[in-house]
């Protein structure tokens, strides 16, 4: 079993909730009421983009350590 810190915050975590909410509240909005928000659009992608950064961040920093997942 690996060594983990599971209790910190997980900044992966809140930027995929975050941008997936966004986009998922975008349309059900759109469904309802046949508008599409662009601050959910924009606060989904940059969310996304920023835990795509974080995970590829992440997996660098792993890689250059030695510290891979068994």
């Amino acid at each position: 079993m690996s060594e983990r810190e599971e209790s910190g915050f997980s900044w992966l975590t809140l930027f995929m909730v975050t941008g997936f909410s966004g986009f998922i509240f975008d349309l059900v909005i759109h469904i309802l009421d046949g508008y599409h928000s662009p601050f959910l659009i924009w606060g989904g992608t940059i969310a996304l983009l920023l835990g795509l950064m974080n995970l590829l961040l992440s997996y660098v920093a792993r890689r250059a350590s030695g510290k891979d997942k068994s």
